[in-house]
């Protein structure tokens, strides 16, 4: 594997994130700071000046006590990037590309058409991945390389949700066999409005919308967004999955 980083001033081409890490600290002109450094705590001093064991991020305190290295992603070296090159160059102005013939990483368009399938915005999937928010934004970009275990996460998400339409469009089939009347599911507009109806709900409104849109493509039920819209049959037995509140 290889990592590239580029910026219109300069260019590092390395064998892994340490060895990237090593040629940024390289780079600068005020002293030698890695990426991450463990310092150990001073615990002789009064309780309320005690200093735990922790790791240092640049020159900022990150927290942690686990004398473990954190672990390096790209979105690291891009702002280790920029703080080493003492501000002279911005964030975005940096480009990091991973090379390898990667079957496992997926492309940006990939990344947004899948998002978008799923109705999510770039927010829902850094929640989802548990990265920051810019980071999804960054990978459709282009500017970062799309992680690989994104895929694995979008998979589940499109299981998931394959799931639900199969069984909603099942749901359908049988109410209708009994009832061909006119027959509707509520699809909320708004968060606020999905999370007063269904307060553990999973996932979001958006994405239940366009769940419950690929499951009644070509039927005749409507999608509502609240009771009392128009004189039809509402399935109320149709409704998202559930967060798994022992999770939180």
């Amino acid at each position: 594997m290889t990592i590239e980083i580029t910026w219109p001033t300069g260019h590092i081409v390395a064998t892994n994130a340490d060895d990237a890490e090593r040629q940024i600290m390289e780079l600068q002109n005020f002293g030698s700071y890695p990426l991450w450094e463990w310092v150990e705590g001073d615990d002789d001093v009064e309780e309320w000046n005690w200093e735990p064991d922790q790791w240092l991020r640049f020159d900022d305190i990150m927290g942690g006590s686990d004398n473990i290295p954190p672990r390096i992603t790209a979105a690291d070296l891009r702002e280790y990037l920029a703080w080493s090159l003492n501000g002279t160059i911005a964030p975005e102005d940096i480009v990091i590309r991973i090379g390898g013939n990667d079957v496992l990483r997926i492309t940006p368009a990939e990344l947004k058409a899948r998002r978008e399938a799923l109705g999510y915005t770039t927010d829902d999937i850094a929640k989802a991945a548990g990265v920051n928010n810019r980071s999804p934004r960054a990978w459709e970009s282009g500017r970062e390389p799309v992680p690989v275990r994104i895929r694995t996460i979008l998979d589940a998400l499109e299981a998931e949700t394959g799931t639900i339409i199969a069984t909603v469009r099942s749901a359908i089939a049988a109410r209708q066999e009994c009832d061909p009347g006119d027959l509707a599911i509520i699809t909320p507009t708004t968060d606020t409005a999905y999370r007063t109806r269904w307060p553990h709900a999973a996932h979001t409104a958006r994405w239940w919308r366009a769940t419950i849109h690929a499951a009644t493509k070509n039927t005749t039920v409507r999608l509502i967004d609240n009771d009392g819209t128009l004189p039809l049959t509402i399935m109320a037995n149709i409704q998202p999955p559930q967060r798994d509140e022992s999770e939180k």
